[in-house]
């Protein structure tokens, strides 16, 4: 058996090469409608200045606040910033802008049916493309059933919901003031002054659940369909999704060699630690507890929610973490740097120009990265041995230590930890290109090499040991489950595992693991327990996905409305209490080293000891 390891990359920069031009010259542009939420009005009033909002359906959403000031030109490269103050009213009655990416869609004729489904209806793939994208996407969206000050308001006027870009000029002791609402023209003042001015209601807090998307750590935002919040939130939590920088921007590291803080690594896990300063200073005026913060994370966004647990940087700021199929996967700043290097050469940027760096377009920055991940030799250390350049850099200040040795020395402390992942993650890569699915895994699975073995001999023994080890199932079933294994499963119960065995020792946190089994009946069953589809459940948006879910005619077959509200209880009563339960789940037991419970969702959902203990025994 041969993995095709050695040809990977360069066959697949020239397929990306070819499906981006097919995409750009057939897929017609995709219109995204901005609608503005027509409920009742609502305002808050923040550090910043007042948001106005809107009441759908008994919940309270705002859309698009800026948690952080634009990122244009030298900033990019830099730490995010505070927001700027406000002297009009913000209108956050629709989403923001999304973070500057690239997203090359590949034309719907050449994907199969399950890649059509798996990209364009559960990756919003031609969505993402079409959003918008700014230097100021740095915001966050909320859905809350109640708020911690009164707010049902009159509609300002146009130019009083304004936001601006940049602070208006302000004489001393004016501030203040301005913060206040507008009159309306010919209204009475006591009616229509904001009541957010007035004292606050005593109310306690509701458990916050802050929401990381997907995408890689390369595409997408917090406007995706799939963690919309309103279905979670009427079960009683305040829910936040945030957009954080995307590909080189975000990540890009090259520590030391900018002078002060230019180019320091993992800016995107910083965008999301400034977020949740935001949250600690605002959250409370929109009826959450800023001290029962759950941050959550799903795929690319599960990464940044590790490396963020494992920052100094984050002490106080969470209580709670989720992690829905979330690569543990971190780099050494000093591999970081090789690339880094490489990439500013073909910038033509001499070290230490930060003028020359700020004028890099961002389109530039991700064709540059990309193309010189994959075509790169061993230069890079353990980036030139797997296609992730997005990633974490340890070894920096904020991120001294790997996910794995944070846990050993602490700094999960305290946190409630839950980790899981879908049955069949990997099918997602393959349905992302129009290969034969043998080509696809072995393609896949030699990006992810480094993170199979240390060679690229051992990368093909370990998948032989898999063959071997699943003998009724065949060889490319084998290899799905080693990528799902190595880049989603084992990894993260690993952290579980050791975070229990403090937990345990320490009484300082407790551990929970989940497997998401249900198999999607579209496409043939072609997508099985796709990568995502625990999100789509958990948070409870299932009309959003027709054809994934199979509910073309509207209506939701009665066993998975069932799972997904027992799913959905059981993250909010984490959320709450640090356990998680539903009336409709058998007990959830925590995740040690000597059972390893998991529940399994599915038709028949259930607890099991070590599911796949005979695989995960394989990489000991």
């Amino acid at each position: 058996m041969t993995s095709n390891i050695a040809s990977s990359r360069q066959i697949f920069f020239s397929l990306c090469t070819a499906f981006a031009w097919a995409a750009c010259a057939t897929t017609p542009p995709v219109a995204i409608q901005q609608r503005i939420s027509e409920g009742d009005p609502v305002e808050v009033k923040t550090t910043e200045g007042l948001v106005l909002g809107a009441t759908e359906d008994g919940i309270h959403v705002f859309k698009g606040i800026p948690y952080a000031a634009p990122v244009a030109g030298l900033d990019r490269w830099r730490p995010p910033k505070a927001p700027l103050k406000r002297k009009t009213t913000f209108d956050a009655r629709q989403y923001g802008p999304a973070c500057e990416q690239t997203v090359a869609v590949m034309p719907r004729w050449m994907l199969s049916e399950a890649g059509e489904i798996a990209t364009i209806e559960m990756g919003g793939m031609e969505l993402h493309a079409a959003e918008e994208k700014s230097s100021d996407c740095l915001r966050l969206n909320i859905w809350t059933p109640k708020l911690g000050l009164a707010g049902p308001v009159e509609t300002p006027t146009a130019d009083e919901a304004q936001a601006p870009t940049e602070p208006a000029a302000a004489t001393p002791g004016q501030e203040d003031a301005a913060l206040e609402r507008p009159k309306t023209e010919g209204s009475d003042e006591a009616s229509t002054q904001s009541t957010l001015n007035e004292t606050p209601k005593t109310v306690s807090g509701l458990p916050v659940m802050v929401m990381l998307h997907g995408g890689g750590l390369a595409m997408a935002s917090a406007a995706s369909k799939a963690q919309a919040g309103s279905v979670l939130a009427r079960k009683g939590v305040l829910v936040v999704g945030i957009n954080y920088r995307l590909g080189p921007i975000g990540f890009l590291a090259g520590d030391g060699l900018f002078d002060k803080d230019v180019l320091q690594g993992n800016r995107g896990m910083m965008d999301t630690v400034q977020a949740l300063h935001w949250i600690k200073n605002n959250i409370a005026q929109f009826g959450g507890d800023p001290n029962n913060v759950t941050l959550m994370g799903q795929s690319g966004g599960g990464t940044n929610v590790w490396a963020v647990l494992a920052s100094p940087s984050s002490k106080g700021l969470v209580k709670r973490a989720i992690i829905m199929s979330g690569p543990i996967n971190h780099v050494s700043v000093d591999d970081h740097k090789k690339l880094t290097q490489a990439v500013l050469e073909k910038w033509n940027v001499p070290l230490g120009d930060r003028e020359a760096l700020a004028q890099v377009s961002t389109k530039d920055a991700t064709s540059t990265v990309n193309a010189t991940t994959l075509t790169g030799s061993d230069e890079f250390g353990e980036l030139s041995r797997m296609y992730l350049p997005n990633t974490a850099a340890v070894g920096t200040e904020f991120l001294p230590d790997d996910v794995f040795t944070a846990i050993k020395k602490g700094r999960l402390d305290g946190i409630d930890l839950m980790v899981g992942n879908c049955d069949d993650d990997a099918k997602a890569s393959l349905a992302a290109v129009p290969l034969p699915d043998g080509m696809a895994i072995d393609l896949w699975n030699g990006f992810i090499g480094g993170l199979i073995a240390d060679t690229k001999e051992g990368e093909t023994a370990m998948a032989q040991k898999y063959v071997d080890a699943m003998p009724d199932s065949t060889e490319l079933r084998a290899k799905e489950q080693l990528q799902t294994d190595a880049l989603y499963r084992l990894r993260s119960l690993k952290a579980a595992a050791l975070h229990s065995e403090r937990a345990n020792s320490e009484k300082t946190g407790r551990a929970y693991a989940y497997q998401f089994n249900w198999k999607s009946p579209a496409a043939k069953g072609k997508l099985g327990a796709i990568h995502g589809l625990d999100l789509i459940f958990a948070f409870g948006n299932l009309n959003e996905y027709p054809t994934a879910l199979d509910t073309q005619s509207g209506t939701v077959r009665p066993s998975v409305q069932q799972l997904s509200d027992a799913m959905g209880d059981a993250w909010v009563s984490f959320a709450t209490t640090g356990v998680p339960t539903s009336e409709a789940l058998p007990k959830w037991p925590e995740y040690d080293v000597k059972k390893r419970h998991t529940m399994v969702f599915d038709e028949e959902t259930a607890v099991v000891e070590d599911p796949g203990g005979e695989l995960r025994q394989l990489w000991e």
